[in-house]
């Protein structure tokens, strides 16, 4: 619905002239490779669509520039995204997927290093024993993390969902993990506007 939002006001904006008779332009930036993930509604087919000038509702070919080299992450997160997405892209069915995927798995590094990445693969019987594994696994993994000299405000942990969001953190307050999340600063979540307002 956004993006369906936006067309009108992008074709006007590349469609009409000011008052030097010099046409808009626009400036998209977008990741394939984080929209496949599909979080907050994000759709990858609307960059590939942008990209392969299929359904394309904007009347101009787009010129595309790919950044080589990643700023924002530390060298070991890159190296960790290049490994990992050049393994999987061959998998995937979608031939511009794959394609894309392999294009953007060679991203170059800055200088700054000491980042780290772990996957862990829960199996649990039940959903109920499947989330008291994911909640012990995340706890582990930060306990190992501050083992190894790392600050609680280095770590940063992904959810699906806002429900498993509140499940782990529940979880980490009760086992004295401090942490910052949407749900944490609501003042009905604070303990001293809880106690003052009982």
């Amino acid at each position: 619905m956004q993006w369906n939002n936006l067309i009108p006001l992008i074709s006007n904006a590349l469609e009409s002239e000011d008052e030097k008779r010099e046409r808009g332009s626009l400036f998209l930036v977008g990741d394939v490779k984080q929209a496949i993930y599909r979080w907050r509604g994000g759709r990858a087919e609307q960059f590939l669509n942008l990209l392969m000038a299929q359904n394309n509702p904007i009347v101009l070919h787009p010129t595309v520039k790919t950044l080589d080299t990643n700023w924002r992450s530390h060298k070991e997160i890159v190296q960790f995204n290049n490994t990992f997405i050049s393994t999987i892209a061959p998998l995937l069915k979608n031939e511009d997927y794959k394609a894309h995927f392999l294009e953007g798995s060679n991203q170059k590094t800055n200088s700054t290093s000491g980042g780290f990445v772990q996957l862990s693969f829960i199996q649990g019987d039940t959903l109920q024993k499947n989330e008291e594994d994911y909640c012990t696994e995340v706890l582990n993994a930060i306990n190992q993390a501050i083992s190894q000299a790392y600050r609680y405000s280095d770590i940063c942990i992904l959810v699906r969902d806002n429900i498993k969001g509140m499940l782990l953190a529940d979880f980490l307050l009760k086992n004295k993990i401090p942490i910052i999340s949407s749900d944490s600063l609501l003042l009905g979540k604070n303990h001293k506007v809880n106690l003052l307002l009982a």
